[in-house]
């Protein structure tokens, strides 16, 4: 068999009584839907992603206290939407997304990553962890041990066993199967475990739900490298017989072989699979010292966005002045006098952006205006421009001067509102 190995164990990790140091899944607000099942019993921070959950957790010690708030971003069972009807996507190409996710993560922050031993190779590439399962009622984790043997079911990547097997191959699709590597060498027939079942799959195919029923067979067969607390649990019979409450008891964290990425708390370094699906090819990555950014770097990044917001502002008074010199506007308005106007439209320089503003081609009527500081004026083109006419302002109580009245709409080439500095 090709391409099958053995996954990292997070159970170390998991288990308290076996690390003075642990890590622990946050429990989530007590749920009151009969729905237990499909319930996380963790606090989950982002399920929104197709690709992955983020779950809260810590590092604690051996006497519970934080040591560290983290964030858990778990790879998902099954691509959900908008992301499940891609062709682009399959297994191997998720497979190296969640390598370059790493990647990327240790070279941009490098300092809020987090990253296990067991879950790197010598060859520093990301490693998937074994399936993992939650009993509520014992709140102990474990993972899936083959029904018939004990031993921790794995993973297949080998796509000739698996079309031997009458089932897709892993490379180039994204249906998964765990099989039991030791049964299949010694009798040369392995049942085959999906987390959901599909018409079309042969009979040596059993999904979750059968898996555990599976197990109701061996409760008193001994595990080799496994440990199961269904074993002599006193609700066995509760839990495997007519009622069948395993299925509400036991939650399955990841059913197949997982990825996992650790960050810490309060960082906002996101996952950065999406835009790479988006774009369906990869990104050339840089070495970690060249791509963290500096104090330097945000300095400059400040410094554009000053710029930037300055020759916005020239233009904007240069486009005031023009259309100034073009159609120059006498008006009068009883608590702004002519002259402190006149002062205003003439100054070389505005104090603050929102002194003078063009709006080009602006609808009537679509601005909230401070009656007390600020005067409208409206215009037709310079091409229709009767310079000699006087405007006078609308009514505070929304009817026109019956003297002056405004020119119909589709004459009005510009409206500019002017903002004086101060009341005269």
């Amino acid at each position: 068999m090709k391409e099958t190995s053995v996954h990292p164990s997070l159970l170390s990790y998991l288990l308290p009584e076996q690390q003075k140091f642990y890590l622990r899944l946050r429990p989530a607000t007590p749920n009151t839907s009969p729905d237990n099942f499909s319930s996380a019993p963790f606090t989950i921070l982002n399920d929104a992603d197709p690709l992955a959950r983020t779950f809260r957790g810590a590092f604690v010690t051996d006497f519970g206290s934080t040591i560290k708030e983290v964030n858990l971003l778990i790879q998902r069972d099954t691509i959900q939407w908008p992301l499940e009807q891609d062709s682009f996507l399959n297994n191997s190409i998720i497979d190296q997304y969640w390598q370059q996710a790493m990647t990327m993560r240790r070279a941009r922050t490098p300092e809020h990553s987090i990253l296990l031993a067991t879950q790197v190779d010598r060859q520093q590439q990301l490693l998937a962890f074994a399936s993992l399962f939650y009993c509520r009622k014992k709140e102990v984790f474990f993972e899936l041990p083959c029904p018939e043997c004990g031993k921790t079911l794995q993973l297949c990547k080998d796509d000739v066993l698996l079309q031997l097997a009458g089932l897709a191959p892993y490379s180039t699709g994204l249906h998964r199967y765990l099989f039991c590597p030791s049964c299949t060498q010694s009798n040369g027939q392995s049942l085959w475990y999906t987390r959901e079942k599909q018409a079309n799959e042969p009979s040596t195919v059993h999904d979750c739900r059968q898996l555990f029923i599976d197990y109701s067979k061996f409760d008193s067969q001994p595990l080799q490298d496994n440990p199961f607390p269904c074993l002599n649990c006193q609700d066995h019979e509760l839990c495997y017989g007519s009622q069948q409450a395993v299925h509400d008891t036991i939650f399955g964290l990841a059913f197949y072989p997982f990825y996992m990425l650790i960050t810490e708390r309060d960082s906002l370094d996101g996952f950065h699979l999406l835009p790479l699906l988006q774009h369906k090819q990869f990104p050339s990555f840089q070495e970690p010292s060249a791509s963290v950014p500096s104090p330097t770097d945000t300095i400059q990044e400040k410094r554009g966005e000053q710029n930037h917001d300055e020759a916005i502002l020239t233009i904007m008074q240069k486009l005031a002045q023009k259309h100034k010199q073009k159609a120059p506007v006498s008006f009068h308005k009883e608590n702004i006098s002519s002259n402190h106007i006149s002062s205003v439209r003439d100054s070389d320089t505005v104090d603050d952006f929102s002194q003078e503003t063009v709006i080009m081609g602006g609808p009537e009527n679509h601005f909230s205006t401070d009656e007390d500081t600020v005067q409208t004026v409206k215009m037709p083109p310079p091409d229709k421009a009767t310079f000699n006419t006087t405007y006078t302002p609308e009514h505070p109580d929304g009817q026109l001067s019956e003297k002056n009245p405004i020119p119909e709409n589709d004459e009005l080439a510009e409206t500019i509102i002017l903002r004086p500095g101060k009341k005269s």
